[in-house]
This record gives structure tokens, C-alpha cells and sequence, in this order.
């Protein structure tokens, strides 16, 4: 078990920024406040050497999954039945617990996540009065705001969660929307009330790449997920699946239109990370399940989409533990595979029978059950394998590269650690330095991503979140620099960021070198 550099970077700017007395709104990391608070409260809760730091934050991670699942279950048992409440409430535990790497903590996962305990919040019987007044309405709404707020991009998760409301119950779905839209803006005011916050809600995007679609990125992410999720891609399957039992048309607009949501918080970002598609994920898992679940029960035959995921599942395992540059050389393979198991699971769905076996005795025995739990559990399960790439079928991070990866950064933080002999710093390196090195620094920007994009905006030596990390290079009360040349190298950097850093610090004779990183001493 391991975390994800992006979650390492905001574990370790916080750490770092703490040890010389700063709060989590203090500290700038490319996270609105609500998501640097939660994460904050998941840090002060673990403790121990990193490793074991590591397995503790995922350990409660994936317990709060657990109960959101579970809270689900119970909750839809009052709009379904028993199995069928349980498969999905499982479904959506797995979907977050099995989550991959990349994903797992990030604002998109809690996002999801807290959404799933709202809607838990708002179906269960204890709301049965869907009132303004209604408590647990009320709490559906609170957590979904404080999902809306963990990037404001996963507003469109929220979206998504008030849209299964109102499919349920829309009386209840109107109360909750309600009341997520004044908490919600009640919250963001108020964290805008803070001056740091405001200043960097203004600034950050004037850093991002937003201008020119990434066509190619897009077009490479399309194909990367469901391959690397692959209930997504029977989801279309299950969606004929339900129509067919129940002639409903929402089993038709819902899930594309959830889909589009979904897709349009990727777009509005231009950043087609695997992690922003994490809604889509626990989406198709939830239907998937239904789906089997309500054919079992009514048809009592095998679904034709758990029989897909089975005969898929050791191809999929097959082909991501082929050689990396075998695998780009290949990527065809993967697509064709894609293509094929899309298409025969949608024909598959059309033309299997609808009348039970024994119309006196339509429901199934408890073998089809269980194996329709299995190779659901296969493909929500796939993420999480050692061997499945983490970021994209044509990258080499695993789950097993990134075990390794964390005990050489343990090793470089150590060293750099002991050479500067636990003395005060200014981090001018990658997401992960002060994550391992670990020495405390009085500047509010432990990663220097003002510095390091600066020359992504014209007016960016301009801005007031500049100004204050170059002037945290110039702090006398910093006696070391530590430095990733790469990190501010020509074309990244404005020059007076690297005139700054060699006015201040001697790099050219350093204290340590380890990896791609340097301890300088501050000249006298």
C-alpha cells in the first residue's frame, strides 16, 4: 500500500509548513482550503515511521469507504431488495476501495466519496420526511458542499449524487439540492474570507494550461480508463440489461448524461489525469451491479456482462504484465481488445432471454449469485492488481514501481535530512522533497509552483503569490535551499527566479547531491 505522489505532496507541504507553525489554510497547495483541511484531519490521525504512515492514512481511507458503502446498502434496502441494496452499496466500497493509486485520496476520490455517504444520508429511512427541516437532509447537503469544494471542479460529482436523488426520490433530491447550494456558498464565502485563499483562487489559474484543447491527451485517456477500469467498459451492457427489465427510460438518458457531467468537469480542466474520471468509475460500478443484480433475481440466468467481465479479466491481466516497450509497440492490441469486449457485451445484453428458465421458479441459486459477485469483484478489482499500470497502459508505474520508488525517496530524504542537520529550509523542488526530507520551512509554498510555471503567464512576476515565494528564497532565516536544477530550468522559470536562487544560495559547490536533488548552503 502505498500513496500517490500527489497525495505525498500535500501530506509533505503540510508537515513541513506545520513544523514552523503553519495551519492548513496557511499553506498554499493546489487544493482549495476544504480539501487541505480534510487531508490535514487524515494526517493528524496517523503516525509512525512513513511506511507504516503510508498503510495507516489508506487503512482509514478505505474504512471511511466501507462505511459510506455499507450506509448505502442499508440505506437503498428501503427502495430495493435486500441483494440487490448490497450489491450496489458493495459496488460503490469497491469502486473506492480498489481505486488505483493515482486515485486514491485524491479530491476527486473524496469527492466521490463523501457523495456516496450523502446520498446514503438522504434514501435511508431515518429521513423519510423529506422536510427542509429534516436532519439528515440537511447533512446530505453539508457533505455535498464540502464534495463540491474539494477542487470546485467536483461539482460536477455533486451533480451527478443530486441527480441519483432525484431519480429515487425527487421531493428528497429538491431538499438536498437546496440545501447544498446554501451551504455551499455559505462555505466558499467563508473561506474566501481569507486573504491567502482569495489571492490564490484569483492566481492559480493564470499558471494553467487551459487555452488549447489537448486533443491527443484526450483522445489518449478515452481508451487509457477503461482499460485500466474495466466495469466501465460493460457499462453500456448493463444499461441494456436494465432497460430490458424494466422499459424505464432513465436506464437509458441516466448514466449517459452522468457520463457527460463527468466528462465535462475533465474538459473544463484540460488535464486528462486518470484521477478526474474517478466519478465515472463508482458510477459504472453501481449500475453494473444493479444491473446483475435485478437480472438475477427476475430473470434468475447468469448475466451476460458478469460472463464478459470473467472471459476479459485474465486477457487484461495478460497484457499488462507484457514489457513496457512491448506494450507501446502494441497499443492496438489493447484497443481492439476494448473495442471487442464493448461490442460483445452489448450483443450479448440484446439478445439474451428474458423469460426465466423455470417461470414457476425464477430465482436463482446461490452459486449464480456468487459468481456474479466474483467476477464483478474481478473487474472493479483490477485497478488495485501489482502489476496494473497506475497512470496509462503505456506507462511503467505500478503498484509494485511505486513500493520501490518510496524506499529510495525514504533514503534521499534521510541523507538530505541529516546534512542540514534538521536546520530551517526553502523547498525549489518536485511535489515529493519535502514529503521524505522532512525539514521544516517558514514559507508558505513548500512546492515553488508559482516559481516553477512562471513562465506560463506573461504578467506572472506580477502576481502577490510570486512575489511571496521568491521572497521566501531571500529569508535569511532559511539556512539551506533544497533544489531540483530540472525544476526551474530555462523555459519553466522566469530569470530572475534562477538570478535569485544564485544570488542567495551556492548550488555550484553544494552540501549533498542525492538523486536529482541539491542541499545549498545560503552564501554569507
Amino acid at each position: 500500500m502505498t500513496l500517490y505522489m500527489d497525495i505525498r505532496y500535500t501530506f509533505g507541504a503540510l508537515r513541513a509548513a506545520g513544523q514552523a507553525g503553519s495551519s492548513a489554510p496557511e499553506v498554499f497547495i493546489h487544493r482549495p482550503m476544504a480539501h487541505r483541511a480534510l487531508m490535514s484531519l487524515l494526517d493528524h490521525l496517523t503516525f509512525g515511521a512513513t511506511e507504516f504512515r503510508e498503510r495507516l492514512a489508506l487503512s482509514i481511507a478505505i474504512v471511511c469507504a466501507g462505511i459510506s458503502g455499507a450506509w448505502l446498502s442499508r440505506s437503498l434496502r428501503d427502495w430495493l431488495d435486500r441483494t440487490s441494496a448490497t450489491y450496489v452499496g458493495l459496488a460503490a466500497f469497491a469502486a473506492l476501495a480498489w481505486a488505483p493509486t493515482v486515485t486514491v485520496l485524491q479530491p476527486e476520490w473524496t469527492a466521490v466519496l463523501l457523495s456516496v455517504a450523502a446520498i446514503a444520508a438522504a434514501l435511508g429511512r431515518q429521513s423519510s420526511v423529506a422536510a427542509w427541516r429534516s436532519p439528515w437532509l440537511v447533512v446530505a447537503g453539508t457533505l455535498l458542499a464540502l464534495a463540491a469544494l474539494q477542487k470546485y471542479t467536483t461539482a460536477t460529482t455533486v451533480v451527478v449524487a443530486l441527480g441519483v436523488l432525484v431519480v429515487v426520490s425527487w421531493r428528497r433530491g429538491a431538499v438536498v439540492a437546496g440545501w447544498t447550494a446554501v451551504t455551499t456558498v455559505g462555505l466558499f464565502l467563508l473561506t474566501l474570507l481569507n486573504r491567502h485563499e482569495y489571492q490564490w483562487f484569483r492566481e492559480m489559474p493564470e499558471l494553467n494550461d487551459t487555452a488549447v484543447v489537448k486533443w491527443s491527451a484526450l483522445g489518449s485517456s478515452l481508451w487509457y480508463f477503461p482499460f485500466l477500469n474495466p466495469v466501465v467498459m460493460v457499462l453500456p451492457a448493463a444499461v441494456i440489461l436494465g432497460y430490458r427489465l424494466s422499459r424505464r427510460r432513465i436506464w437509458w438518458a441516466g448514466p449517459p448524461i452522468a457520463a457527460a457531467v463527468v466528462m465535462a468537469g475533465v474538459a473544463v480542466q484540460n488535464a486528462y489525469y486518470l484521477h478526474h474520471y474517478a466519478a465515472l468509475s463508482v458510477l459504472a460500478g453501481a449500475v453494473v451491479a444493479l444491473a446483475c443484480a435485478l437480472w438475477i433475481r427476475r430473470v434468475g440466468t447468469f448475466p451476460s456482462v458478469a460472463l464478459i467481465g470473467l472471459v476479459w479479466m485474465p486477457t487484461a491481466w495478460w497484457l499488462s504484465r507484457r514489457p513496457l516497450q512491448w506494450r507501446a509497440d502494441h497499443v492496438g492490441l489493447a484497443v481492439a481488445g476494448e473495442i471487442a469486449v464493448i461490442a460483445l457485451s452489448i450483443a450479448l445484453a440484446v439478445r439474451q432471454p428474458l423469460d426465466p428458465a423455470d417461470a414457476s421458479r425464477p430465482q436463482a441459486s446461490w452459486w449464480k449469485w456468487l459468481l456474479t459477485a466474483a467476477a464483478l469483484a474481478l473487474l472493479l478489482s483490477f485497478p488495485a492488481w501489482p502489476r496494473t499500470p497506475a497512470l496509462a497502459y503505456t506507462a511503467g508505474e505500478t503498484r509494485v514501481s511505486e513500493a520501490a520508488g518510496r524506499d529510495r525517496g525514504i533514503g534521499t530524504g534521510r541523507a538530505i535530512h541529516e546534512a542540514a542537520g534538521g536546520a530551517e529550509v526553502v523547498y525549489a523542488a518536485g511535489q515529493q522533497a519535502a514529503y521524505f526530507i522532512g525539514l521544516p520551512t517558514a514559507c508558505r509554498y513548500p512546492t515553488p509552483t508559482f516559481l516553477a510555471r512562471s513562465t506560463r503567464a506573461p504578467n506572472a512576476p506580477s502576481l502577490a503569490s510570486f512575489q511571496e515565494n521568491l521572497g521566501c528564497v531571500r529569508d535569511r532565516n532559511a539556512k539551506y535551499l533544497v533544489l531540483n536544477p530540472q525544476l526551474i530550468e530555462r523555459g519553466s522559470a522566469v530569470p530572475s527566479v534562477r538570478q535569485t536562487i544564485a544570488a542567495e544560495f551556492d548550488c555550484q559547490h553544494p552540501v549533498l547531491q542525492k538523486e536529482n536533488l541539491l542541499l545549498c548552503a545560503r552564501r554569507r
